[in-house]
């Protein structure tokens, strides 16, 4: 269990401080490992939404390099 701590701010808005929770398990599978990660404490649906994003590409990029595949950025 990991805790990040974020800084947003909106424009004209002063920075604010969220905390969120980002965990991640690590299962063994008959052909690897499962890795199941929950980004938890979002305040709405945009910031859900945009970090859904985020992580897609993240653990895409992770996959690949775990495959040996190279992608480019």
């Amino acid at each position: 269990e990991a805790k990040v701590v974020l800084r947003e701010a909106e424009a004209g808005e002063v920075a604010r401080a969220v905390e969120t929770l980002v965990r991640v398990d690590f299962a063994a599978t008959a052909t690897g490992t499962r890795l199941t990660l929950t980004h938890s404490r979002l305040t709405d649906d945009i910031s859900r939404s945009m970090h859904e994003v985020g992580w897609l590409a993240s653990l895409e990029r992770l996959g690949a390099r775990a495959r040996g595949v190279q992608q480019v950025s």
